[in-house]
């Protein structure tokens, strides 16, 4: 990003992620044109370029901002649960939830983006997110309800491969019932999975 987006005002960045959202929800990334989304905007072309970089940065920034938004939910949200299990049941859910509310925005993160390119990119890490997800897990190992024997690391993939997964095939199919009706159903079979089968 060559300027600060500091220089915008609030107003303007809410046009040009809405024109985003509208652009990149309903194309294919390749077809998804930078300057399609500066005319939905009402901004120059070079204004995008300015801010935000190319097409791929101007993408990736709002991804990194709706997955930073998806993570202060779970951290509000997990305020107050106790047990592992629970703080994990309730992660399952608020992902779910969140695909489901906010579905343009996921199907670009997980449908659209190309992941080769996403991988490169720095917001791709999101440290925050993973470090919520990964507390929870490993004080699931320490206190002995999480199988002990596989590294935090792999349950994290684990976790995210079938809630994207899930994701993607409810958006594909179009599946009318919500995301969430069956989550504790889809939880007790991941957790029959990373359950400490030893307890």
């Amino acid at each position: 990003m060559n300027y600060s987006l500091d220089e915008l005002s609030p107003e303007i960045q809410d046009r040009i992620e809405a024109a985003v959202l509208d652009v990149f929800a309903k194309n294919n990334f390749h077809e998804a044109s930078i300057r399609t989304v500066a005319k939905k905007a009402r901004v120059s072309l070079s204004y995008i370029y300015k801010y935000y970089g190319n097409k791929e940065k101007l993408v990736l920034f709002f991804a990194d901002k709706w997955l930073k938004e998806l993570t202060g939910r779970m951290i509000d949200h997990l305020n107050g649960i106790e047990e592992p299990k629970e703080k994990l049941r309730k992660i399952f859910w608020l992902c779910l939830e969140f695909c489901e509310r906010k579905i343009d925005e996921a199907r670009i993160m997980f449908l659209n983006i190309p992941l080769n390119s996403w991988v490169r990119d720095e917001s791709f890490k999101q440290e925050k997110y993973y470090k919520v997800l990964s507390d929870v897990l490993k004080d699931g190992q320490k206190s002995g309800v999480f199988n002990p024997d596989v590294h935090p690391s792999m349950l994290l993939d684990i976790i995210n491969g079938i809630l994207i997964r899930r994701f993607s095939m409810w958006f594909s199919r179009g599946e009318k019932e919500s995301l969430t009706n069956d989550v504790n159903k889809l939880f007790e079979m991941v957790w029959q999975a990373i359950s400490n089968s030893r307890k």
